[in-house]
């Protein structure tokens, strides 16, 4: 039995196709059952959301709105899962466990200030950081977690720009995910710039040429995000993505070339994600059971290359 310090809980499943279907791994994650304790004898059942398809905003609010998202979350919290520093922190704007959230006019104005400048930050933490620790190669513009604890504490001292630095990107995390396990799990890379060092923009044209043998047992993918919302690309395309399930055409000697740009390169639509001028974007490719020639980098993945 592990009991939870907190009452919301998040619990995240992920499915592996099997000849390409999905219909396994569905199966698999409707035999989930969740239930209060109390009712251990007599379950009730299940009620599983289709989420396919639908638009679904997982993303913070750059606004006001941040402030009264925090208020509902300390309020169906127990207020020990704050450190009475954040405690202390949340007070002095009027946020506190059993007491309403009613800021002023004009202390709704400088806290939505707040939240945009704050969010301007994060994404400069995150898609400039001055961490030379974040890449993953010494010579390339790949980056991951870093050697680092999912606590992020590092030899007693919390580090808070390197949470930040996954948490605006990424929005979760667990200790699975920053382990290194062989054959299991997965593993991420993300960049968000190109060969040259600059950032990757949406009117122009790139190419990500990926070595044969990719250290992946169970599968791999690359998948474009907007740099502004985090989420997925809105581009057109059902999937941003190319990976193995994809059917991606394969060269000569194994490996792949997948491209990047506004428009298709003539006889690419299996090997093309498409982007948006005017729009920042990023990949984060995953590894899913990741292999030792990833970690111990006999096999590199190479920078993107701008296309003239």
């Amino acid at each position: 039995m592990v009991k939870s310090p907190t009452n919301n809980i998040f619990v995240g499943l992920r499915g592996f196709k099997v000849d390409n279907k999905t219909d396994q791994a569905v199966s698999l994650m409707k035999q989930l059952k969740i239930y209060p304790l109390a009712q251990a004898a007599h379950p009730p059942q299940m009620d599983f959301l289709n989420g396919s398809g639908q638009p679904i905003d997982t993303i913070h609010s750059d606004n006001l709105a941040f402030f009264q998202a925090l208020s509902a979350l300390v309020n169906e919290e127990p207020a020990d899962v704050f450190t009475p520093f954040e405690r202390f922190y949340m007070q002095a704007i009027g946020i506190e466990y059993g007491k309403p959230f009613k800021p002023g006019d004009k202390d709704k104005a400088l806290l939505s200030e707040a939240a945009r400048v704050a969010a301007a930050m994060a994404r400069a933490n995150s898609f400039d950081s001055p961490d030379d620790s974040t890449y993953y190669y010494d010579d390339e513009k790949w980056e991951y977690v870093g050697d680092i604890p999912y606590t992020w504490m590092k030899d007693g001292v919390l580090q808070v720009d390197r949470r930040a630095y996954i948490y605006y990107m990424a929005l979760g995390n667990s200790p699975a995910m920053m382990d290194k396990n062989i054959g299991v799990g997965s593993y991420y890379l993300w960049t968000y710039k190109d060969a040259a060092g600059n950032h990757l923009q949406g009117e122009n044209r790139y190419k990500l040429q990926v070595p044969s043998d990719v250290p992946a047992k169970d599968f791999w993918s690359v998948l474009v995000y907007d740099a502004f919302s985090r989420s997925q690309l809105q581009n057109g395309q059902p999937y941003p993505s190319v990976s193995k399930y994809t059917g991606p055409k394969i060269n000569p000697d194994g490996s792949i070339d997948i491209y990047f740009g506004p428009k298709m390169p003539p006889g690419e639509d299996k090997n093309w994600i498409q982007t948006v001028p005017g729009k920042g974007w990023f990949p984060i490719f995953r590894f899913y059971g990741p292999l030792q020639p990833l970690y111990d980098k006999t096999w590199k993945l190479p920078d993107i290359l701008e296309v003239k």
